[in-house]
């Protein structure tokens, strides 16, 4: 059986998230809405799929190529007008094939009852799936799916829009079916509603793709829970997460792959979509987060937060490597001939002042790099054997002024993530070490700036995952601007005493 999925139509209440992606690509539970459609209809026999698109197909098609990963042929169709999608019925080429076509709008996905699949006339007559939808007129409203007959197609109008096409396939003989079960995509409401039925088991035909714990508690690989998170159950928690010491999670939770819910922070009734941060203290209720989206489905209301200490994403858009790595390196190259006579006049006091090497290398682990990537080293001079003991302006003396030239020669950012070697890293936590495989090294850092030297595991996570949340080129600014005050204030400090 062959199914024809119409993706062309996006919600008009949902903007702010269809700019990003489309309808097709929201997430189930860590999945895309038309990957969770496409494996229940594998599931009801039906062996290739056409699909019809508008809003951003190239992200689609990228994504499902041509169906290979599931053993069944995918074709695409893009349509002109995402109202009027219809025209593509008339196009398809289903010469040869008598059995039926599931026709359906990815806005809402039923559970089919054996009838419709299964009757001896359905080639001879359509199968309307219908549900009991809040609000509807007639009570029972048509799903936007259908099993129809292929000369079914002869009836549609080239112009049709949505309710034409219903008037058309139901002008012709039909039958009614109702279904007892109904996922709907088509308002930010419903899709919480959604991903809520799923993980409580109220759609059995669609599963979490993670590993039930316990009955209603879905955990993925590498999750790091604190002993003091509390749970309700029903939740989902997806890989690569960090959830943080006191948060309480649940009734109805939905945690997105590599999300971040730092200390003390609530979520219920609630969903959190991938690569998500969750800032200290937050309650979050009835709302859907993407990143530093910010959706309350009680109130329908979409907003972007600027703060994103609060709400953030984990993967962040920086300036193009090239460029930025050009402008690290020249203000590198830049500040190290400026302060060339002061790295002279410190080595000149080292050398009269101490015995041993003058100089000391020490091993780095190059960043970004790909988690299953071979990982390469970078060797550093400094005037110190152990700089990460280091802070406020024997950091910029004794490590700073030798990294500089290191800086010039592309090994390391200006600001970035603390320099840590191989070792470090393998020996840091799952996530935090995935974490940190995202970011660049730098000489100035968040949590060199926030802390010292002086620092705690969670206080140095933290403010790893706040960097990599916030790092752009104006922030790089400002986190400078603080380092050099805090060097002065200190400097100044020194002298009055």
């Amino acid at each position: 059986m062959r199914a024809i999925l119409f993706a062309a139509n996006e919600p008009t209440s949902m903007r702010l998230m269809s700019a990003r992606y489309p309808l097709a690509l929201f997430h189930i539970l860590d999945r895309p809405v038309l990957q969770v459609i496409i494996e229940y209809l594998i599931e009801q026999d039906v062996t290739a799929f056409e699909i019809v698109l508008h809003h951003l197909a190239e992200s689609v098609e990228s994504y499902f190529g041509d169906g290979q990963r599931w053993g069944i042929p995918i074709r695409y169709h893009l349509c002109k007008d995402p109202e009027q999608p219809y025209q593509v019925l008339r196009t398809l080429d289903l010469s040869g094939d008598d059995s039926p076509v599931l026709l359906g709008h990815i806005l809402s996905l039923p559970e089919f009852p054996a009838l419709i699949l299964h009757n001896t006339d359905r080639a001879t007559s359509t199968h309307f799936v219908c549900a009991a939808l809040p609000d509807a007129t007639p009570a029972c409203s048509w799903t936007g799916w259908a099993l129809c007959p292929p000369q079914a197609w002869t009836q549609v109008p080239p112009q049709a829009d949505y309710a034409l096409l219903a008037s058309a396939l139901s002008s012709a003989p039909h039958t009614d079916v109702v279904c007892d079960r109904l996922l709907r995509f088509d308002s930010y409401t419903a899709l919480m509603q959604a991903n809520s039925a799923v993980v409580a088991g109220q759609f059995p035909q669609v599963q979490p793709p993670v590993r039930q714990n316990e009955p209603g508690v879905w955990i993925g690989r590498n999750v790091m829970l604190h002993p003091t998170a509390s749970v309700t159950p029903p939740i989902y928690i997806g890989e690569h997460c960090r959830i943080g010491a006191h948060v309480h999670l649940g009734p109805n939770a939905v945690i997105g792959t590599n999300s971040i819910l730092d200390t003390g922070c609530t979520v219920e009734e609630s969903v959190v979509m991938r690569d998500s941060y969750i800032g200290e203290g937050l309650d979050l209720h009835g709302v859907i987060v993407n990143k530093n989206l910010l959706v309350n489905t009680r109130l329908d209301v979409e907003s972007h937060m600027t703060e994103h200490f609060m709400l953030g994403g984990l993967t962040g858009q920086p300036l193009q490597k090239g460029v930025a790595r050009f402008v690290a390196s020249f203000v590198g190259l830049l500040l190290g001939l400026i302060t060339l006579p002061i790295l002279l006049l410190v080595s000149f006091v080292l050398l009269l002042g101490r015995r041993g090497p003058l100089l000391f290398r020490k091993s780095y682990l190059t960043i970004p790099v790909d988690s299953d990537a071979r990982w390469h080293e970078m060797s550093i001079w400094s005037f110190t054997v152990a700089p990460e003991k280091l802070s406020g302006l024997r950091y910029i003396l004794l490590f700073g002024l030798p990294a500089l030239w290191s800086i010039a020669q592309g090994k390391l950012r200006l600001v970035g993530l603390p320099p840590r070697s191989a070792e470090e890293v393998w020996q840091l936590p799952d996530d935090w070490r995935a974490l940190y495989l995202q970011g660049h090294a730098g000489l100035i850092t968040e949590v060199g700036v926030r802390y010292g030297a002086d620092v705690s595991d969670t206080a140095a996570y933290t403010a790893d995952a706040y960097y990599v949340v916030c790092s752009d080129f104006w922030y790089d600014i400002k986190l400078c601007l603080v380092a050099f005050c805090s060097l002065f204030h200190i400097h100044k400090v020194k002298d009055s005493s």
